[in-house]
């Protein structure tokens, strides 16, 4: 019901958001998204978890575009095969610490994004993958072929995973595994196999989600982050010495060298008004005027307060008068 009421109010306010053009755009971006979840889905099914899908999903296209920019016998359907046969690598190391040295999934997940991560930043230092050859692009085929191709990948991919989940026993073992570990094992299953080969498949899917998103252009990203790209270009511009960039940086160390010289100044033009006033006040200056009032602050009472409490504990240890003269006025006692 939610959906229904968007998608009116969308049509309403953004007609061309239902356009041919916004569709088929939507579709091609969020179809590797599909793909990676298929087999995050088995993961889950599976009683693990898998957080490291981001950078197999880097790894993965990089891979795929430096194996295409190589030239392989095959063209892309080598390079799809090398980006897959990395993505169950990874996953094979995964599944490896989770099943058989029974480390926590998320914290094996969580060490093995961070290492690929880096560790492609170290690698290609922030570069993107260039020059691929014309028949990386839509697969050496049509542009308008591509989203027909790609929706039938997932197709097939969908209805082989419900069907073989529901009617394999490969399938209701996942189930079986997810539901109660212990009592899988003991109904003959092995678990730590079972949990392994599930991670190689994630690490497989992913990658093929990869390549599927590559192929729409012909420059692979080498990083997650857009950032790892401009110290790559400033790292080269250092390295290469090029007029504009030696300009360009000097420019930026005399502007910090004059932002940090400029703050000792400004706070010695700050403080010397106060010193001023404060060691040698004018004669004609009184307490009252605001001038002075706002330049020489007024120390806390402090004496003021402690002659007070001198004052309330000299009256507190005092007897009242009247009850001396009380004393002294009754008669002596009678013997």
């Amino acid at each position: 019901m939610a959906m229904a009421v968007l998608a009116v109010v969308l049509a309403a306010a953004a007609p061309s958001y239902f356009s041919a053009e916004n569709l088929s755009d939507l579709f091609l971006a969020n179809m590797p998204v599909f793909v990676v979840a298929l087999g995050a889905t088995l993961v889950i099914l599976a009683g693990e978890i898998d957080i490291s899908v981001g950078s197999v999903f880097a790894v993965a296209g990089v891979v795929a575009g430096v194996v295409a920019k190589l030239g392989a016998p095959g063209g892309v359907w080598t390079t799809t095969a090398a980006a897959c046969a990395v993505g169950a690598i990874v996953g094979a190391v995964n599944g490896a610490l989770v099943a058989y040295l029974q480390v926590p999934s998320i914290v094996v997940t969580l060490a093995m994004m961070v290492a690929l991560r880096d560790g492609l930043r170290w690698a290609t230092e922030g570069a993107w993958v260039e020059n691929l050859p014309p028949d990386f692009q839509w697969f050496g085929l049509p542009q308008s072929w591509y989203p027909v191709l790609l929706l039938a990948t997932l197709a097939i991919l969908q209805s082989a995973i419900a069907w073989g989940m529901r009617h394999v026993a490969a399938g209701r073992m996942v189930y079986a595994t997810g539901s109660n570990a212990s009592a899988a094992r003991l109904a003959g299953i092995d678990v730590a196999a079972l949990k392994c080969w599930v991670f190689v498949v994630a690490g497989t899917l992913t990658a093929l989600a990869a390549v599927l998103n590559a192929v729409r252009v012909l420059v692979v990203a080498g990083t997650e982050r857009a950032h790892a790209l401009l110290a790559r270009t400033a790292a080269e511009n250092r390295r290469c010495g090029s007029r504009e960039a030696a300009d360009a940086l000097r420019r930026l160390d005399r502007a910090k060298a004059q932002a940090a010289g400029t703050a000792p100044a400004d706070a010695a033009k700050t403080t010397t008004p106060t010193s001023s006033s404060t060691t040698a006040p004018s004669a004609t200056s009184t307490v009252d005027t605001p001038s002075s009032t706002s330049i020489v602050p007024t120390p806390p009472p402090a004496k003021k307060i402690a002659k007070k409490k001198k004052v309330r504990r000299k009256t507190s240890t005092e007897q009242p008068k009247g009850a001396t003269t009380a004393a002294t006025s009754l008669p002596p006692p009678q013997r």
